[in-house]
Parts: structure tokens; C-alpha cells; sequence
């Protein structure tokens, strides 16, 4: 009678539990050495299409990648994995789109004659492998690399154009709550799809970060003669209130080569001289033209798709699918 009974209730002999557990745990840890290693083997992108040469600026050497493991490498390397996944949707468009422009000629390249693009943000756009990825990510590796992956591979041959033509669809990290800029304004070019986009409402204020420089120092950096009564001042900003002209001492220069010059991560910056140093105070990161990508984690999270992010960042441009792509 109480064998009947435990087998009406489902019981289970204690051998058959033991078995039970080591089934369960023989799945779990095949499931985790499945994760693991499908990044590493198996998940590479290597279909045929649009190849890329990419030059590798630590390396000197240029590398040929199919263009959507390029993007993996260009995604990863600029949006943080922990991003919700339509911003980095968005931002695998981005990406794919500035890719489509550079690889039509635009006359005289500072990348080498046997590659189409660099790694160096000043040239075309940061790029990571897949061991610079493990790396940064750590034991999360194989999971931050499938999120991405699947961000690329659910756009892929999906641009954004403006008349018949891919944009330059550029993107910064965080506009820090000043919103974007007008092309014309940071570069002196116009961009019909690069104007000025109010912030997001609600994005948070990146930290500020500070930056103390003595004026030898500023001299060998920046080729001048600096003494603690020189003339120190931003003398024109933008809409949003990123500097545009400085001044220091008797030289004038853009914000932009300022911010270039002294490795500062963004060209929104507050300048105070003091004896014989000078302050510089950022906020946010990059050079606020194109995408913020920040702001786009912050749409994507209220539930914006990559369409919807792309549209609000570049002003008039149309989604097109590219199968040549």
C-alpha cells in the first residue's frame, strides 16, 4: 500500500534522484560550454558580400574582415554591451551606414592606399577583436559577444541613406544632457542630416572630469608661450554651449584641436588659468555631432526601436535595405 502511494505522488527512489541531478547538471554544463565557445568557433560571420580593410593603427597592418564581423568589432567597441539591445541596433546601423560612405571614395584619405578604413576614431571609426572584447568583458565575454552579434546580424544590409546616397553616420558617447550639435558648426561643413537634436528629456549629466596642465607643459603641447597673465577664454559656443573658438594667449584655435591636442574626451569644456597652471573642466564625451549613445540607450529604453533612435539622430534620412551589402 505505500509503494502505491509513492508512486501515485511522484516520488522518486533515491538512485533515480541522484540520477536525475547529474542529467540536469551534465545539460546546465553543456548549455555554459555551448555559450562559451560558439563566440570563439563557431559564431564568426563569413558569408560572402562587402569585405573591409581595415588598418589597425597599434599594429600598422591592414586586415581584410566580411563587413558584418567588421561591424561586431565597431559596435563593441563604442556602445557599451550592457546597453539595451535596439540601441545597439541603432548603433550597428550607424555604424554599417558610415562604413557604405567611407568605402565610396571622398578624395584624399589619411588611411593607407591597401585599406578602405582605420581604426582611429579621427579617420574612420574604433574597432576591437574578438580578443580585445574578452578581454574587456571578462567572464561575461560570451554573452556580451552574442547580444551584440545578434545586433548586427538582425540589421544586416539595413542603412540609413540620405537622397540615394549611405550617410556618415557618426556617434559620440554622451552629449551630457547639451544635446547634439550642427555639423557646420564643429566642422565648418554643412550636413544636411547632422544638425542639432535637443537632449533626450531626462538623460542623466555624465561626471565632469578635470584636467590640470602647467603651462611648460601646454607650451610643448600646443607651441606656445604661455605666462600666468595671458589672455585664457572660450570666445564663441555653440547653441548648446560647447566651445567653439578659443583663446590662449596671442594663438586662436578651434575647441575641436584643443580637445585633440590635450587627449581631453570631450570638446565641451570650461577653461580657468591660475598662477601657472591651467584647469580644464569636461562634461560628457566625444564630439557631439551625430548619435549620442547615451541618448540612444535612454530612447531604447522607453521602448524606441533602432528605426525610431536612427530617424531622431540624423534629420531626414530614409531606412534602406542594401542586399549587395
Amino acid at each position: 500500500m505505500n509503494r502505491r502511494k509513492r508512486l501515485r505522488t511522484g516520488s522518486l527512489r533515491p538512485g533515480l534522484k541522484l540520477r536525475l541531478v547529474w542529467v540536469l547538471a551534465g545539460i546546465g554544463l553543456a548549455a555554459a560550454l555551448a555559450v562559451y565557445v560558439v563566440p570563439r568557433r563557431h559564431a564568426r560571420i563569413t558569408g560572402v558580400g562587402t569585405v573591409v580593410r581595415l588598418y589597425r593603427v597599434a599594429t600598422q597592418k591592414t586586415v581584410t574582415l566580411p563587413l558584418e564581423e567588421y561591424l561586431v568589432g565597431t559596435v563593441a567597441a563604442q556602445m557599451p554591451a550592457t546597453y539595451p539591445l535596439e540601441a545597439l541596433r541603432a548603433q550597428a546601423v550607424a555604424d554599417r551606414s558610415l562604413t557604405a560612405y567611407r568605402l565610396v571614395p571622398q578624395g584624399a584619405s589619411p588611411v593607407p592606399v591597401d585599406a578602405d578604413i582605420s581604426d582611429d576614431p579621427r579617420e574612420g571609426q574604433p574597432w576591437i577583436s574578438t580578443r580585445e572584447m574578452e578581454s574587456r568583458w571578462g567572464w561575461a565575454y560570451p554573452f556580451y559577444y552574442l547580444k551584440v552579434l545578434d545586433a548586427v546580424w538582425s540589421t544586416r544590409g539595413e542603412i540609413a541613406t540620405y537622397g540615394t546616397q549611405p550617410v556618415d553616420a557618426v556617434s559620440f558617447a554622451d552629449s551630457d544632457g547639451h544635446g547634439t550639435e550642427n555639423a557646420e558648426d564643429i566642422w565648418g561643413v554643412d550636413v544636411p542630416y547632422l544638425k542639432r537634436v535637443a537632449t533626450v528629456a531626462a538623460e542623466g549629466r555624465a561626471p565632469t572630469a578635470t584636467y590640470i596642465f602647467a603651462l611648460p607643459e601646454l607650451d610643448r603641447l600646443l607651441g606656445l608661450r604661455l605666462t600666468a597673465h595671458s589672455a585664457v577664454r572660450v570666445l564663441s559656443r555653440t547653441a548648446s554651449g560647447r566651445p567653439l573658438i578659443v583663446q590662449l594667449g596671442t594663438s586662436f584655435m578651434t575647441a575641436q584641436y584643443l580637445a585633440g591636442r590635450l587627449n581631453l574626451p570631450s570638446s565641451f569644456f570650461d577653461l580657468r588659468l591660475s598662477g601657472d597652471q591651467l584647469t580644464v573642466t569636461t562634461s560628457g564625451a566625444g564630439a557631439g555631432v551625430g548619435m549620442s549613445r547615451a541618448g540612444a540607450a535612454l530612447m531604447a529604453a522607453r521602448g524606441a526601436t533602432w528605426r525610431d533612435i536612427i530617424r531622431h539622430y540624423y534629420s531626414g534620412v530614409e531606412i534602406t535595405r542594401m542586399a549587395a551589402l
